[in-house]
């Protein structure tokens, strides 16, 4: 392996680290803000927000779930 090469399990984990950071700076970004006003931070859109991502994440797991089920009854598409 060249030297400052990434190693395998760094590139599967780089999207994992990203977004963990990523939640993590926006976490501190509002703790950091509901301290700076006292309390008197007002997200209202926050919940509903955070409510609709698994709703949305869920969607493609509905549309391939069908999808399987299609393939795994037409016989023909089985491999032999």
């Amino acid at each position: 392996m060249e030297s400052g090469a990434v190693g395998p399990a760094a590139a599967r984990y780089r999207g994992l680290i990203t977004s963990l950071t990523i939640s993590v700076l926006l976490g501190l970004g509002l703790l950091a803000a509901g301290q700076a006003g006292h309390g008197r931070l007002v997200l209202a859109w926050f919940i509903p927000a955070i409510d609709l991502g698994p709703v949305l994440l869920l969607l493609p797991t509905g549309v391939l779930g069908g999808i399987d089920a299609n393939l795994r009854r037409d016989s023909r598409s089985l491999p032999i």
